[in-house]
């Protein structure tokens, strides 16, 4: 379908009664299928891959290994809401991975992914509340080392500032049990991490250059510097400079 859409290929659907609107255009406005379609894609990787680019975009929180394995990816996990009773809430993903092997330490990421809206700090409450209280409920359940609330896109100011403002102390109870660390980036940090990642295979790199083209769809392409773009020690050349001066 992405490819489908890139080329042009997908054509339109009808919205109402009438209008027909492009799949591109429903495509690149979607909050949900620009998570599903970045994140299914990262979970192609081998495990190493996808942590180092997870590390690379959200910084020095993730804690940087080079033995990592992805155990389980899940999209919209419906969890009772800790909070409110009766209601429900929904992360966008749920990464669980081991690094290490002696013994491997479980981690557990959650991703709340916007595209044009806000983050907003009474969301993160109740998914990380939410979460937390799962986790205990669970009992004999899956252990987790580090649990770590990734937030994506949705950035009104510098991710450390987004943070501190909108992350919420857990009630001691549950903050006993497991803490939860909170980091933040854009898409566009993405975009850089993958293009920033070297690989040594041509599936992997497919895997990439696809992840690369999605978040360009979505209007989230990685920006180069511009001392990465001039060669400056050519324009200091005589015969540049002649040819920068020289009248139209």
């Amino acid at each position: 379908m992405l490819n489908a859409i890139l080329s042009g290929k997908a054509g339109s659907a009808s919205i109402g009664a009438e209008e027909n609107v492009s799949w591109r255009h429903i495509f690149r406005t979607n909050e949900d299928l620009l998570t599903a379609t970045i994140f299914e894609r990262l979970s192609y990787l081998d495990g190493p891959t996808c942590w180092q680019i997870l590390c690379s975009t959200f910084g020095p929180v993730l804690p940087e290994h080079p033995i990592a394995i992805m155990r389980k990816i899940e999209f919209w996990p419906r969890w009772s809401d800790s909070l409110n009773e009766g209601r429900s809430v929904e992360p966008d993903v749920l990464l669980q991975f081991e690094l290490g092997d002696d013994p491997p330490r479980k981690v557990d990421l959650i991703v709340e992914a916007k595209l044009g809206g806000q983050q907003y700090a009474d969301q993160w409450r109740r998914q990380i509340q939410s979460y937390k209280k799962r986790s205990i409920d669970d009992g004999g359940g899956r252990e987790v080392d580090a649990a770590y609330f990734l937030a994506i896109g949705g950035l009104d100011a510098p991710a450390r500032q987004v943070i501190a403002r909108l992350s919420d102390p857990a009630p001691a109870a549950l903050d006993e049990h497991i803490r939860v660390v909170a980091a933040a980036a854009e898409w566009s940090r993405l975009a850089t991490a993958i293009q920033e990642t070297k690989v040594g295979n041509q599936q992997t790199q497919r895997v990439l250059d696809d992840v690369a083209q999605a978040l360009e769809l979505f209007g989230h392409g990685h920006i180069q510097e511009i001392s990465t773009l001039v060669n400056f020690e050519a324009l200091r050349s005589p015969d540049s400079l002649r040819i920068l001066r020289a009248p139209l």
